[in-house]
């Protein structure tokens, strides 16, 4: 773990090649994620973007739905986080709302 940090941690790429080509086989893919996000209650800030080491404000990705006297708040939208996290952004949601991924 020392070795990790002095060495590698923001010093540059650390490459483990496994032998298992199903070792990642249980982590959500990005249709997971995609998913998630488009069909569940989770919304910010449960549901957040950064990138360059801050988060971005919340109206730059979410939006607030009004359906008659109730508004809900941190709406996210799948199209805006698309596009950000294509352009390099990170998705970070909190792991209590991401259901397990079946194997």
């Amino acid at each position: 773990m020392v070795e990790f940090f002095s060495s590698y941690r923001e010093c540059k790429l650390l490459v483990i090649h496994r032998n298992d080509a199903n070792f990642y086989e249980g982590l959500p893919t990005n249709r997971d994620l995609e998913d998630f996000i488009s069909t569940s209650d989770a919304r910010y800030p449960a549901i957040m973007l950064s990138k360059g080491g801050s988060y971005y404000p919340p109206h730059d990705y979410t939006t607030d739905i009004t359906i008659g006297r109730l508004t809900f708040p941190g709406v996210p939208d799948v199209n805006k986080i698309s596009l950000e996290y294509g352009k390099g952004a990170t998705l970070r949601v909190l792991a209590t709302f991401l259901p397990l991924v079946h194997a």
